[in-house]
């Protein structure tokens, strides 16, 4: 959260999408939860990144602004 309280949004955002990367490429990241990462990253997020204890169904997602849809 530093990087946030510090305004450092993008370095957060490239954090995240390097984990997700990572956790991708560790075989933890299920085919729906591409999906949902990729319609977050669609409608306009800085990043989304796959979070849990594996196996589960959710995603982190950083947002310069709250989404309008």
């Amino acid at each position: 959260m530093t990087g946030l309280a510090q305004g450092k949004q993008d370095t957060v955002a490239a954090a995240m999408n390097e984990a997700a990367i990572r956790l991708d490429g560790a075989g933890v990241v299920s085919p729906r939860l591409r999906e949902v990462m990729a319609a977050a990253d669609a409608a306009g997020a800085l990043a989304s990144k796959p979070t849990g204890a594996g196996g589960g169904g959710c995603v982190l997602s950083l947002w310069e602004a709250r989404p309008t849809s």
